[in-house]
């Protein structure tokens, strides 16, 4: 193989990265002198320093972005690649190759005694990315190749769900248009419900800062919520299960809805009876704490447990295809 790969190029990305850039770190630069020049905020110079600090990451992870976006620049010939980033090039022998970390439905990270790169293959179009995956499983000794039968069973498990144009039962088609609706549908009470969380905390703290946070963060976090999902659905649409099925088979989401309305129900008691309570700063805090805590718990458990079913199948997968010890598999 001799060729060049570009990662994909999308305008919705490059105004999404001047937003993050330009918009975001100029909001907390004010924040940071409303902390700095407020008499309530207790300690004005760390808050400061806090938001200013977070600014400038920003404004450095968007330059970094932007160079990224037009710069980059794979290049495979023969038993050879070579990676262009923002900031220079790094070579690599794929014949000297100690390890090769494939990670499902995201990248493939390469070792060797001289260099290390890696290659986010998410970040590029379909033929290009199965291009690149049929050589380097080919041309990388298969003996250090790590988690390759996970990776694959999850690429074709990809390429098949992407493939199906016509919904089952209790699917859908979605479109990208799909989470722009939802941004208004959940997104605005999901907003309004963070802002009434912070000025709870801001009336039984009195801490104002809580509450410039809580404004900032609620509609920072939808945005950033609905471009992640809305960038993740391809152009041509993909057919997913109704959210309602998806909470129905997940015991791990029901039992977060469920603390979720306990937390809520504690709040409305402790904002009702204020007065009668001691201190009810302290037991607002304590029941956020406990009900993240107990939701956290639950996911990464779940999590934990699709991840060894996951690599189950997987080994299963491979078994059938016999190259569960080596072999390269047909992208299909």
């Amino acid at each position: 193989m001799d060729a060049s790969f570009r990662k994909r190029r999308s305008k919705f990305e490059l105004f999404s990265v001047l937003f993050a850039s330009t918009f975001m770190p100029a909001l907390f630069i004010a924040q940071g002198y409303f902390a700095l020049t407020d008499p309530k905020v207790p300690y004005p110079l760390a808050a400061s320093t806090f938001f200013w600090g977070f600014a400038l990451a920003l404004a450095c992870a968007g330059v970094f972005s932007i160079l990224d976006y037009y710069r980059h620049l794979v290049t495979i010939h023969n038993e050879s690649v070579s990676v262009r980033g923002p900031f220079g090039t790094t070579n690599l022998s794929l014949k000297a190759v100690t390890q090769a970390r494939w990670t499902p439905l995201s990248s493939v990270g390469l070792r060797s005694p001289t260099a290390r790169l890696s290659i986010e293959l998410s970040s590029y179009n379909e033929s290009d990315r199965e291009s690149m995956i049929r050589h380097l499983r080919s041309t990388i000794d298969p003996a250090v190749q790590v988690d390759w039968n996970l990776f694959i069973y999850k690429e074709q498990k990809r390429a098949a769900r992407q493939a199906r144009t016509k919904p089952g039962p209790e699917e859908i088609l979605v479109h990208r248009s799909y989470w722009d609706r939802r941004l208004l549908y959940f997104g605005l009470p999901f907003v309004l419900a963070v802002c009434a969380f912070g000025v709870v905390t801001w009336r039984m703290t009195g801490d104002f800062t809580i509450l410039e946070i809580a404004f900032i963060a609620g509609p920072v976090a939808t945005l950033l919520g609905w471009f992640t999902l809305r960038l993740g659905v391809p152009l041509q649409g993909r057919v997913d299960r109704r959210i309602s099925t998806v909470v129905r088979s997940s015991p791990s989401l029901q039992f977060s809805l469920r603390v979720t309305v306990v937390f809520a129900i504690i709040v409305a008691l402790l904002v009702v009876f204020r007065q009668r309570i001691t201190d009810p700063g302290l037991l607002f805090m304590s029941a956020a704490i406990v009900s993240l805590g107990s939701i956290l718990f639950v996911l990464v458990r779940q999590e934990n447990v699709d991840k060894r079913l996951d690599r189950h199948l997987a080994d299963l997968a491979a078994k059938d295809r016999g190259e569960l010890h080596g072999g390269l598999c047909e992208l299909e």
